[in-house]
C-alpha cells in the first residue's frame, strides 16, 4: 500500500501540467478570498447586518469551501490529462503487463483523486486562516462537520466524474468537452425541462447537482436575511439523504470505473 501511495504521488508530482493548474487553482482561491473579505470589510465599517458582524473563521471557511467548487475543475483537468496521456502512450497497457492488477489500477486513480482532495483542503484552510483575521477579531470558530464532510464529499465526486469520464474517453479533449458539458449544459438542460414539462424536479437527485448541494450558499452562510425566489429552483433535499446519494454515487462511479476497466484487454 505505501508503495502505491508513494509511486501515485511521484507520478503525480512529476506530471508537468500538475504544478500549473494547481497554481491556477490557489491563486483563483485567493482572489475570491482577497475580494470578499474586502468587501465584507467595507459593509462592516458603514452597515449592520446580523450575518456580517459575526463572520468568522467557520463562516470564512464555508464560504470558500462553497466557491472552489467553481475552480474544481482545474483539479479535474490534471486528472484528465494524466489519464488519457496514460491510455494514449500505451502507460496502463505497460503497468498491467508489469504484474499490476487491475484492483491496484483502480485504487491508484482513486488515490490520486484523495491526494488532489488533501491538498485543496489544506490550500483552503491555510487561506481561511489568514483571511479570516481581516474581517473578525472573534475568537476562533470552528466548521462545523457536515461543512467539511460535505467540501470532501463533493470534490470526490467531482474529481471521479472527471476520472470516469477519461477512463472512458481516453482522449483529452473530447473529455475535457464532455466534462463540462455534463456539468453546466447536459445536466441543467435536464433538470429545466422534467421540471419544466413534466412537473419533475430532479436536479437534487442528479449527480453533480447532489454533490454540489453538500455545500451551504453564501446567503445560508452569512445568514443575511436575503430571499431568494424559489420560481424554477429545485427541493432541497435533507442533508442526510443528500449525503446518502452522494455516497451511491461515488460508489456507483468507481465501480462502473472498475468494470469498464475489466473488460479491456490490457494484454
Amino acid at each position: 500500500m505505501m508503495t502505491l501511495l508513494k509511486l501515485e504521488w511521484l507520478r503525480l508530482r512529476g506530471f508537468r501540467f500538475f504544478w500549473i493548474f494547481l497554481i491556477g487553482y490557489f491563486l483563483c482561491l485567493l482572489m475570491v478570498l482577497w475580494v470578499s473579505s474586502s468587501i465584507l470589510v467595507e459593509l462592516m465599517s458603514g452597515v449592520s447586518l446580523p450575518g456580517l458582524s459575526g463572520f468568522n473563521f467557520s463562516q470564512t471557511l464555508s464560504m470558500i469551501f462553497y466557491f472552489s467548487g467553481f475552480f474544481e475543475p482545474f483539479l479535474a483537468l490534471i486528472l484528465i490529462m494524466m489519464i488519457s496521456n496514460d491510455s494514449s502512450l500505451g502507460t496502463l497497457k505497460q503497468h498491467v503487463i508489469d504484474g499490476l492488477s487491475l484492483e491496484q489500477v483502480v485504487l491508484g486513480r482513486l488515490i490520486q483523486v484523495l491526494f488532489l482532495v488533501v491538498i485543496s483542503f489544506v490550500m483552503i484552510m491555510g487561506l481561511s486562516f489568514l483571511f479570516a483575521g481581516r474581517v473578525s477579531g472573534q475568537e476562533m470558530e470552528w466548521p462545523s462537520y457536515l461543512q467539511v464532510s460535505g467540501f470532501l464529499m463533493r470534490s470526490l465526486g467531482f474529481l471521479s466524474v472527471g476520472v470516469l469520464l477519461a477512463t472512458l474517453i481516453q482522449r483529452s479533449i473530447p473529455t475535457v468537452f464532455a466534462y463540462f458539458g455534463i456539468r453546466y449544459i447536459l445536466e441543467p438542460v435536464v433538470a429545466f425541462s422534467l421540471s419544466f414539462y413534466f412537473k419533475m424536479e430532479v436536479h437534487g437527485y442528479l449527480p453533480l447537482g447532489v454533490f454540489a448541494s453538500l455545500i451551504q450558499s453564501p446567503k445560508d452562510i452569512l445568514n443575511l436575511g436575503i430571499t431568494l425566489s424559489d420560481k424554477g429552483s429545485s427541493a432541497q433535499l435533507p442533508e442526510s439523504l443528500s449525503f446518502l446519494i452522494a455516497g451511491l454515487y461515488f460508489i456507483f462511479i468507481w465501480g462502473a470505473m472498475y468494470a469498464l476497466l475489466k473488460n479491456r484487454r490490457f494484454r
